[in-house]
């Protein structure tokens, strides 16, 4: 089969997904033009495809199923979602030079910000990461980033917990199509009365460095891979990048991709791309062979509040290959020197679509997302050719902690479309 026969079977395919979406929605959503040439894209049509057949055959028995509490649209249901009036008010104690005209929010404006309220793992990606786009004021700012005429958030806004509601509420009057990931549960309360609807999209980690040690038997391992390395002459340190050969740091990098599912990329939006040069507050650590050639390294994104820095969050560990241990001792010792400074979290990050149950916004969950989410968590041949979620799941549990879930939340249907947008704004596909 030739590349053009392949495009044009998948191309047939997402029509069929389209088709199914657009009977069950009793509407019709816009063309998408696609036309994937990889075997990435190729598994995530198929999959999306096989979960759309799967849920469609299921939904004549369960058509009746969540159409009382959700105005009268079942969880298929493409009805514009009910708007409360008091939608038309909240916004109005915002500042009155927010930018909520959408001009942006300048970035010495963001770090201000991002030093008073960035208190979760995502604060310093939302203010940095480079093709973001920034709604708000001096009193808040949203991330997002459009995909497909979708206004897709990352995480919390970086406000007051008091502002929150009102900047959401500016920006839904800005933005109709709208999809917040890896949201709190506090954010996930304040859109679930506005006709969002809400899943579970993975448990994200932190490590309480007052309490946290290095005992136990799930960290059995995790002993055993420092006290080799430093037997077999691995030093691990902490510096500034100016201080490293930085041929060697992308050569590392390099090496590292390779072995990943996603070989010729960097992932976005929910992974703040690497960057090899300085950041402000960012810390370093690195990895070294007896020879003092360069091995692995760690990133450490700065977690703010009330101007000062309480904890950090894990950008970016990379290895050469079989340097698993090596990354194990060098975040031991980040991890130490920030008790030593009595920080107090480490975040370790996303766990994507594991640990899903949608019990706590169960009356707001969508079927075929929490499908979609699972199946892909379950299905061996997405961990292996678009995403390792489970290995990522595996090397989290390692290292212990507290795990708390995360949300997503869209108010526009199809739901299918939107984790297929998600795919695309963290440059997978």
């Amino acid at each position: 089969m030739t590349s053009r026969d392949r495009s044009d079977r998948d191309r047939r395919r997402l029509n069929q997904i389209s088709s199914l979406n657009r009977r069950n929605h009793r509407t019709t959503c816009g063309q998408i033009v696609w036309s994937p040439s990889s075997r990435r894209s190729r598994i995530v049509v198929a999959l999306i495809e096989a979960m759309s057949i799967r849920t469609v055959e299921r939904l004549a028995e369960n058509r009746a199923d969540g159409i009382s509490s959700r105005g009268g649209r079942g969880f298929c249901g493409w009805a514009e979602p009910h708007r409360p009036p008091e939608l038309q008010t909240l916004g109005h104690a915002l500042h009155a030079d927010s930018v909520a005209m959408g001009g942006g929010v300048p970035l010495e404006t963001r770090i201000a910000l991002l030093r008073q309220h960035g208190s979760f793992s995502q604060a310093y990606s939302a203010t940095f990461q480079p093709g973001l786009e920034h709604f708000g004021g001096e009193r808040g700012f949203i991330a997002y980033k459009t995909v497909w005429g979708t206004a897709m958030v990352l995480a919390d806004p970086v406000a007051a917990r008091e502002t929150a509601g009102d900047l959401i509420a500016c920006f839904l009057r800005r933005f109709s199509d709208v999809a917040f990931w890896q949201v709190s549960s506090r954010v996930a309360e304040i859109l679930a009365p506005l006709g969002f609807f809400i899943n579970e999209m993975g448990t994200e980690t932190r490590l309480d460095l007052a309490s946290y040690d290095f005992g136990g038997q799930r960290k059995r391992n995790l002993r055993k891979a420092v006290v080799r390395a430093a037997k077999l002459g691995y030093v691990t340190r902490e510096c500034p990048l100016a201080a490293v050969d930085l041929s060697e740091v992308k050569t590392v990098s390099a090496a590292w991709r390779r072995t990943r599912p996603l070989r010729r990329r960097e992932t976005a939006f929910l992974c703040r791309p690497a960057v090899f040069g300085e950041e402000l507050d960012v810390r370093r650590f690195f990895a070294f062979n007896r020879d003092g050639r360069l091995v692995a390294f760690a990133f450490f994104d700065p977690v703010y509040e009330n101007g000062h820095i309480v904890g950090y969050s894990i950008s970016k560990t990379r290895g050469l290959p079989n340097a698993d241990l090596v990354l194990h001792a060098v975040k031991r010792c980040a991890i130490e020197t920030f008790q030593k400074e009595q920080k107090r979290w480490v975040f370790h990050g996303l766990s994507p679509f594991e640990g899903i149950k949608d019990k706590d916004f169960a009356a707001h969950k969508n079927r075929l997302v929490r499908s979609a989410f699972r199946s892909a968590y379950r299905n061996p041949l997405f961990n292996r050719y678009v995403y390792s979620l489970q290995g990522i799941a595996r090397n989290k549990r390692q290292l212990g902690g507290v795990t708390e879930q995360t949300y997503c939340a869209f108010n526009k249907l199809p739901s299918l479309l939107r984790v297929l947008k998600l795919v695309r704004a963290c440059n997978i596909l």
